[in-house]
């Protein structure tokens, strides 16, 4: 893969470990609608973490395949 994927694959990384770290995780604690039949701050709660896993294992296998 090329420098450019590397970029923005980390990027989301931590864009995604801001959302797990931040205020801003309140802001979804406002909202009411249901996720897959969750309220929306319990998706927001598995969400996160889960995309930071998932990214986390797609940029190992990106900088290994170098």
């Amino acid at each position: 893969m090329n420098e450019n994927t590397k970029r923005i694959v980390f990027v989301l990384i931590l864009l995604s470990a801001c959302m797990t770290a931040s205020p801003i995780v309140m802001i979804a604690n406002n909202v009411r609608p249901f996720v897959l039949g969750v309220p929306f701050f319990f998706f927001c709660n598995l969400f996160w973490p889960t995309m930071l896993f998932v990214l986390s294992v797609v940029y190992s296998k990106i900088a290994n395949d170098e």
